[in-house]
């Protein structure tokens, strides 16, 4: 385990003041009233394998308790850099020496990754797995992350080994490396650290943006480029063993097929079926003709074999116009289909068992006024959906919209207590319901008295 470098106090991203708004609230088990003995936290992007962003344990932040007089902003943590990741949770961690605490687990843009008390936000045990990488030319030729780039997608935890994953970037002097390190649950102490670039790809040009998920016994995440596209990089899905070893790779266009292809989906994170198929979308690519595999939908074998793809039929002017359809990540419904939107504000429904190939999806609609990017949250065959205009709650297989939020919120959402959460600015909105950075709740009959929002509640469970 390396040093820890000195703390610097910085403003917390609006991932952070998610953290600390819900830190305990959310999450303190004395609080969850009625919560099912079975919850073992939150250990991955969106709370599960399939990327629903639904925590059905949660009974305590509800459309009757959540106002003024109970909830607000309890503490604010400081870190050492940025955070641009997704907190994580575990209930009941025994920490040597330092008791039995519930834990947050926070990653930093200056590679460092922190646990903290969910109730106090006391730090636990941080590590300081490297150097991040600073941002600037040619180290990161463009992106919109500063000062330094470090661990950027959301980490994973697996309980059956104690283990939380992260992919670092690290700056050895000269250049960058990414790497993907393991560290013990309970100390923090490092398990793991594997080098996982792909073969002859320049680490500067790609960013691990992607969240991580867990897949018989591998650590499956994505690459895509800067923010801007500069240089030439491939889109790659990356499937490394848990244990360390060689990593699967692969590329999304192939080297024969032009350039990029990323796999960003706005910080989502690829989904593991039951069968341990991996599904994920792509930006867009270089290539107008032929097609390349970009901006596309595929579902991939667990050894990484691509079993089928679609593309929409638009996919040559979606690459030249830089509109990803892979900005988001796939929503596989229970109804055997799957909601795609991307940058060209389009929804596109699929069907999981016959992509389709290029051109044929089972329906289409516009939808979002402004792009799309991270995870939706699902709860059945509706689609929460993180547009930049306002989430909206999208109804399938007609793909119609039931609601638009139109108060900010925009970030992608989760589902909590018959809730739809999410970040827009600097407040977290609660369905509506708004609460300011530095405020607590001033209206508490907000909620009953703003159009949408109980249409959104009713199709989620308490």
């Amino acid at each position: 385990m390396r040093q820890a470098l000195p703390p610097r106090v910085v403003l917390f991203s609006a991932a952070i003041l998610f953290l600390s708004l819900l830190a305990v609230l959310f999450f303190r088990r004395d609080m969850l009233v009625g919560a099912a003995p079975e919850f073992k936290g939150v250990l991955t992007y969106h709370n599960d394998n399939m990327r629903t962003g639904r925590n059905t344990s949660e009974s305590t932040l509800t459309l009757k308790n959540v106002n003024s007089k109970t909830f607000g902003k309890l503490f604010v943590i400081s870190t050492d850099g940025r955070v641009d990741t997704q907190p994580l949770y575990v209930p009941n961690v025994s920490i040597p020496g330092n008791g039995t605490h519930n834990v947050l687990f926070v990653a930093t843009e200056n590679d460092t990754v922190y646990a903290l008390a969910a109730n106090t936000g006391a730090i636990v045990w941080s590590t300081h797995v490297g150097t991040p990488v600073p941002a600037h030319a040619p180290l990161v030729p463009c992106g919109d992350i500063s000062p330094t780039v470090g661990i950027t997608g959301t980490p994973v935890i697996d309980l059956a080994r104690d283990e939380i994953f992260a992919v670092a970037d690290e700056f050895n002097g000269s250049s960058s490396t990414h790497v993907l390190v393991g560290l013990n649950l309970y100390t923090g102490n490092t398990m793991l650290d594997s080098p996982v670039d792909p073969p002859g790809q320049g680490s500067a040009a790609i960013l691990q943006r992607t969240g991580l998920n867990l897949s018989n016994g591998n650590v499956v995440f994505g690459y895509g480029g800067n923010d801007g596209d500069c240089s030439t990089y491939h889109g790659w899905i990356v499937s490394a063993p848990e244990g360390g070893g060689a990593p699967a790779y692969f590329d999304t266009t192939g080297t024969a097929n032009g350039d990029k292809g990323a796999v960003w989906m706005g910080g989502a994170a690829p989904e593991v079926d039951p069968s341990g198929n991996i599904w994920a979308a792509t930006g867009n690519g270089s290539s107008s003709s032929p097609y390349d595999g970009s901006d596309s939908v595929m579902e991939l074998s667990p050894a990484l074999s691509r079993e089928q793809l679609y593309a929409p039929s638009t996919w040559s002017s979606d690459n030249a116009g830089d509109a990803d359809l892979g900005s988001s990540s796939p929503s596989l419904l229970s109804n055997g289909t799957i909601l795609q939107v991307g940058k060209s504000h389009t929804g596109y429904l699929l069907s999981q068992a016959n992509l389709g190939g290029v051109g044929h999806e089972l329906a289409s609609a516009g939808m979002c006024g402004g792009d799309v990017d991270g995870g939706s949250a699902v709860v059945g065959t509706v689609v929460y959906t993180p547009c930049g205009s306002g989430i909206q709650a999208v109804q399938t297989p007609g793909l119609s919209v039931s609601w638009t939020a139109a108060n900010g919120e925009h970030g992608p959402p989760i589902v909590a207590g018959g809730l739809v959460w999410s970040i827009g600015g600097s407040s977290l909105f609660a369905n509506y319901l708004i609460v300011a950075l530095l405020l607590r709740i001033s209206d508490e009959n907000s909620l009953d008295r703003r159009g949408g929002e109980i249409v959104a509640v009713k199709f989620k469970k308490p």
